[in-house]
């Protein structure tokens, strides 16, 4: 690909493989339990250091992955998660809440406006910061701020509509949740990695 990369492209060559379905409903199974979804989450990361070396899309075979590797790369995805998406979401419903209660309800639902706006900040941070990580496999990197606002910031725009896609398919899909949340985002870490690639002044050779 050359320049930003096409979602649509990205979506045709990631269904278009074959045998992903058997390995999503696996992943998107695990992401139910507790504790157990971190083999999910391992998974997921360990795609994305394979898509960022390879620049293959293939989901991989689990039988050619460690349980226990899993586990830890799950660790590191869910510390990820929780500091550049799911606190930038709670703070988001937090500044709604307090909006909605200084206004006395008058605004309705804009006074959700905050935690809208969060719902297309925090996906952005957290492929950003998953991004850095994965670049070098240092985890310290995942939380260079300067680093991560540059890729969030240039790549903002180009996330609008695949953050829409994932919360649309969450909506859609909440009571099967973990199917939804595995594929989305195995979608978005396969669109992010090529985009960010993009960013990169000293990048690798494109998709």
């Amino acid at each position: 690909m050359s320049g930003m990369p096409s979602f649509d492209a990205v979506i045709r060559r990631l269904f278009g493989q074959p045998g992903w379905t058997s390995k999503a409903m696996l992943g998107g199974a695990l992401c139910f339990v507790p504790v157990v979804n971190l083999l999910a989450f391992g998974y997921l990361m360990e795609y994305a250091f394979r898509v960022r070396s390879t620049r293959d899309l293939d989901l991989p075979e689990w039988s050619d992955l460690g349980w226990g590797d899993l586990f830890l790369r799950g660790l590191f995805f869910a510390v990820i998660f929780l500091g550049t998406f799911a606190l930038p979401m709670l703070v988001g419903w937090l500044l709604s809440r307090l909006l909605e209660l200084l206004t006395f309800g008058l605004l309705g639902y804009m006074s959700y406006f905050p935690l809208g706006l969060l719902g297309f900040v925090a996906p952005a941070l957290f492929l950003a910061s998953l991004h850095l990580y994965v670049r070098e496999g240092m985890f310290a990197d995942a939380w260079n701020l300067r680093e991560l606002l540059r890729l969030a910031v240039g790549g903002a725009r180009a996330l609008i509509i695949p953050s829409l896609a994932f919360w649309g398919l969450m909506a859609l899909a909440w009571p099967v949740y973990g199917f939804a949340f595995f594929l989305g985002a195995w979608v978005m870490i396969a669109y992010s990695t090529a985009l960010f690639v993009s960013l990169d002044p000293e990048r690798m050779p494109s998709f």
